[in-house]
């Protein structure tokens, strides 16, 4: 019997499948693909609404005049003509409508002739833009739906007072809740049914960028929904069953057929409801099984998810990630295995099996290795750019393969985050560790989060995540626009501040204990504050560089290091670490290396006092109307300092204040390939475009601006 029922069920969803495939392809194809999309979204989740709605007015005796239900089927029909109008019904008449960015993008790049594909023939941007489409279209929808309902709302309750068109106890209360009950249902079955419906197209849409080598815009990030968000929708749209069940049961206790055809009715609709999610879920982890089962047979295991929710994408990711990594080092084995086989062939017969097996071990091992380290060398910034006149410098020295040593840099809009950790233990446990931390650091990090409450989180997640006794400790930088640092050190050796003014070094501490330990280090992390002057450099480091010791058994120590750094002050700062560095490996000498030993080191330029000088009178001429002037300052301050990026704006506005739109356009283009989503350069940039008659690049940067701006 539970066979039976099983193969019913499987019987029932297949139909269900096949059929409303049917009616999709037939309907697009004699309209458009958003108006079968939102016809079958909102078409159903209207049809819910509609029932709960007249329930509810049936459980509170609400009475509807004649002339307000004829009102009202007017406006949802005029509604609804404007939405397919809106949606592409009639663009087989030639009439596009198309109103939102998302709709025009749907309708001009997917064709439903001779069946819904995704037209041939897309530049990269236009694929982008689709992809982006795809993924705002069902939150679009249930906006757009949402509001039609809020209209109707409105519409009754302006038109209902006026012209005594309700009747019944509480009249207007009850509309209102009525009113209520229908936005919510409509918003979740819409966002959930146009989701399910656009997976396909958005799984072709990825599958065809990635087989282009087209890159996925961030912008889609915005309309990443989550699992959570789609059981609250299932656990609200419980809660308003159960309030018009008991509603339906207080005002019908004499007569409960209401009550029973109600209940059925709510049961199916939560359990479609329920249906829907699950079907989702199921979707997204067969797919992530299918490629995880590729990837384990030596096939490609792209996925390409057809779920909008956060945990799946995310998970997505990291296994289409694994996927190119491992595609390349099978190749890379491939080729060693090649050339150690042509080795053997030419050895003694004897020996062959002996060799190989060794080989064989030795590659293994070797490849694994190989392979944890370059990952783990992916999560450490490979380029270190100057940022706001700091230049940085780095040395990095694994004891072994991998490292339990882990820095990284993080940009925002008006700071940068410094960071160094040292893992305990060694090797692969601490490499493990350190790929916890890089994720868990990257989700803590925020624009207005300090030092202390990165380590907060950071240490709540890894607490979570770390069933072992390994931990983490870090020192953390917080460096605004205007040089001043928050720090905060998690049992970390001090950092060291040398101030050129007084050629002094001094060290930096805080409070804090280990990261990942026991929640109860959140009690002791704090902050405090420094600041960087002209010549100024801050040294991070971790215990490996002054802990190690020579063949005598001789510490290099904390003083030692501070001699070196002062020996060594009048270098510039790379060729300062490069030679502290050695000379703590000289130090070492034959001695075993048995720590990681990493230095992070940054400088503020010594001209930065005058450079800020100079730029400010440079702002101050420019705010007077004195270009000349101004460009004088600020090709000086450029002299002074060339990598900062600000200038190349400013001397874009002075150029374009001086009518000299070529030069302008070089100079906001510079600054945007570093700073592409800055509004006001794209403004700027923007005029300069069409001073320079260029409307077609114009209106692009328009669009941009538009959907930054939004």
């Amino acid at each position: 019997m539970p066979g039976i029922f099983a193969t019913s069920k499987q019987k029932v969803v297949f139909y269900i499948k096949t059929y409303s495939g049917i009616l999709f392809h037939i309907v697009a194809k004699h309209t458009s693909y958003v108006f079968v999309l939102a016809s079958l979204a909102g078409g159903f989740s209207g049809m819910i609404a509609s029932l709960f709605a007249l329930y509810y007015f049936d459980a509170v005796q609400l009475e509807i005049s004649p002339f307000l239900m004829n009102t009202l089927k007017a406006l949802i029909g005029l509604l609804w003509l404007l939405s397919a109008y809106q949606y592409g019904m009639f663009t087989k008449l030639g009439i596009k409508g198309g109103l939102g960015r998302t709709i025009t993008q749907l309708n001009r790049y997917i064709t439903s002739i001779p069946e819904i594909q995704i037209r041939s023939g897309l530049k990269a941007n236009e694929y982008q833009d689709l992809l982006k489409a795809l993924f705002y279209a069902p939150r679009f929808l249930a906006n757009v739906i949402a509001c039609m309902v809020a209209f109707i709302l409105i519409s009754v309750l302006t038109i209902a007072p006026a012209m005594n068109s309700l009747q019944g106890p509480n009249s207007l209360l009850s509309a209102v809740t009525a009113g209520c009950i229908a936005l919510f249902t409509t918003y979740c079955f819409t966002i959930v049914i146009a989701e399910i419906f656009t997976g396909e197209m958005r799984t072709r849409c990825l599958r065809e960028m990635h087989d282009k080598k087209i890159s996925i815009p961030q912008e889609i990030n915005k309309s990443i929904t989550t699992v959570q968000t789609k059981l609250f929708f299932f656990l609200g749209l419980f809660i308003v069953a159960l309030f018009l069940s008991n509603i339906l049961t207080y005002y019908n206790q004499k007569n409960l057929n209401r009550v029973w055809s109600f209940s059925l009715l709510a049961i199916l609709v939560c359990l479609f409801m329920a249906y829907l999610i699950s079907h989702i879920i199921y979707t997204s982890l067969k797919q992530i099984e299918g490629a995880a089962y590729d990837l384990m047979t030596g096939q490609k295991g792209a996925l390409f998810l057809k779920s909008l929710d956060r945990e799946f994408i995310n998970v997505g990711k990291g296994i289409n990630s694994a996927s190119a990594t491992i595609r390349d080092y099978q190749q890379e084995l491939e080729n060693k295995v090649e050339e150690r086989t042509k080795a053997l062939n030419e050895t003694v017969e004897e020996l062959n099996g002996m060799v190989k097996k060794l080989a064989e071990k030795d590659q293994l091992l070797e490849t694994e290795l190989e392979f944890a380290a370059n990952i783990q060398k992916g999560i450490i910034p490979a380029h270190l750019e100057t940022w706001n006149g700091i230049s940085f410098a780095s040395f990095y020295r694994p004891m072994g393969k991998v490292s339990g040593d882990y820095y990284d840099l993080f940009h925002f809009q008006g700071h940068i985050f410094v960071l160094l950790a040292d893992a305990s233990g060694h090797g692969v446990p601490a490499a493990l560790i350190t790929m916890a931390a890089k994720q868990a650091f990257a989700t803590a990090m925020s624009e207005q989060a300090s030092p202390k409450e990165v380590f907060t989180k950071v240490n709540d997640l890894l607490v979570e995540k770390i069933k072992t006794s390994d931990y983490l400790t870090a020192f953390l930088l917080k460096i605004n626009e205007k040089n001043e640092i928050t720090f905060s050190n998690a049992s970390h050796p001090k950092a060291i501040h040398y101030i050129q003014a007084r050629n002094e070094y001094i060290l930096l501490d805080t409070n804090g204990m280990f990261i990942g330990a026991i929640p109860e280090a959140n009690d002791f992390y704090e902050d405090a504050n420094t600041k960087l002057q002209s010549g100024d450099r801050l040294y991070l480091y971790t215990d490996g560089v002054i802990e190690h010791k020579n063949a005598r058994g001789e510490e290099y120590g904390l003083d030692r290091f501070i001699e070196t750094l002062g020996n060594t002050k009048d270098y510039p700062i790379k060729e300062q670490i490069s030679s502290t560095s050695q000379k703590v490996l000289e130090f070492i000498g034959g001695a075993d290396i048995k720590d990681d030993i990493s230095i992070f080191a940054l400088e503020l330029e010594s001209n930065w006092g005058k450079f800020i000088a100079v730029y400010n009178n440079g702002l101050q001429f420019l705010k007077n109307s004195k270009f000349g002037e101004a460009l004088q300052n600020f090709l000086e301050a450029q002299n002074l300092i060339p990598e900062f990026t600000g200038l190349y704006y400013q001397l874009a506005l002075v150029k374009y204040q001086m009518q000299e739109y070529q030069e302008a356009e070089g100079l906001i283009q510079l600054y945007r390939q570093k700073k592409p989503n800055d509004s006001n350069a794209i403004k700027i940039h923007i005029n300069i475009l069409a001073k320079l008659q260029k409307k077609q690049e114009a209106r692009k940067l328009l669009a941009k601006l538009h959907d930054i701006e939004s």
